[in-house]
């Protein structure tokens, strides 16, 4: 990440490497996709740190770390990937209020035939508030201003709702137009959680212990993450369309593209040991942000 400065905005000088980084020494034609080369490079201050994001080889890096005033060179402390799916092209914003908000390209996932019937390709994430947590790792909320598309409220699971009869899972937790929010908590352990039409699954959930591990499979792909200390984790999906966006503790995140065609409202799937698992669970049918969402 090179450095330049000038005093008019026309004239620039040449400094040294702000960042930078081990390459694989993996040969590619295209130095993106090997990870020599960075693409849409971010720096910025946020709380007592500095971070660094930027894109390759397919995934966006973010690194945290110290800021040399006087050398002007960034020190890397802490690193990992932004989001485990399908996500590149980040950026960031202030907004009024100060907060560090980050957006996201979603980029296709399916052959080029396919984008060229549909007729578009590419979408961009929700917006996700930035903050670090006490290891200085970067945390991600979806930015509370995506609450109003919330629509009516499908299902409420706690430790009181089996107990005073109330709103459960069943058949109450149908998502219509593939447009839906769950929020819960899970002990660790064996855990799934599946939302499927007359078709079949179209979203999953199977959590596993490995050791001292946790084993996340989120529809085929799989995160490994260590047990958190109050042995409990928190899941945020967010369903639109083609689109899943799922965030575990505000931290390990998996955007996913599903491109089957749905046969019907999607209901949720728990056997009666996922649901004694469960902490709280909330759901939500959600609106569509646009008349003119494109949705196939």
């Amino acid at each position: 990440m090179l450095l330049y400065r000038s005093k008019d905005l026309r004239q620039w000088e040449y400094l040294h490497p702000l960042a930078s980084g081990m390459w694989t020494r993996k040969e590619n034609i295209n130095p993106v996709e090997s990870g020599e080369m960075w693409e849409c490079p971010d720096f910025f201050k946020l709380g007592a740190k500095h971070v660094l994001l930027y894109s390759t080889a397919g995934k966006v890096r973010w690194e945290t770390g110290d800021l040399d005033p006087q050398e002007v060179v960034f020190h890397p402390q802490r690193s990992g990937v932004l989001d485990h799916g399908a996500y590149y092209a980040q950026k960031t914003q202030l907004d009024a209020e100060g907060n560090r908000i980050l957006w996201g390209w979603i980029p296709e996932t399916r052959p080029e035939a396919d984008n060229s019937a549909a007729g578009w390709a590419g979408c961009m994430a929700l917006p996700r508030v930035l903050s670090l947590d006490a290891q200085n790792d970067l945390v991600m909320k979806i930015a509370p201003q995506a609450a109003s598309l919330r629509g009516k409220k499908i299902a409420t699971v706690g430790s009181q709702t089996a107990a005073n009869g109330g709103l459960g899972i069943g058949p109450s937790l149908t998502i219509e137009n593939l447009a839906g929010e769950l929020l819960c908590t899970a002990c660790t352990g064996a855990f799934s959680l599946t939302l499927a039409d007359s078709g079949g699954p179209w979203w999953s959930l199977k959590m596993s212990q490995t050791g001292s591990g946790i084993n996340l499979q989120v529809n085929e792909k799989s995160l490994e993450l260590p047990v958190p200390p109050a042995s409990e984790l928190r899941f945020h999906l967010l369903l639109d369309a083609s689109v899943a966006e799922f965030l575990c503790n505000d931290f390990y995140v998996l955007t996913s593209r599903i491109y089957r065609q749905p046969k019907g409202p999607l209901r949720a799937q728990l056997t009666e040991a996922d649901i004694s698992a469960l902490g709280r669970l909330d759901a939500w049918q959600l609106r569509a942000i646009s008349g003119d969402r494109l949705s196939t």
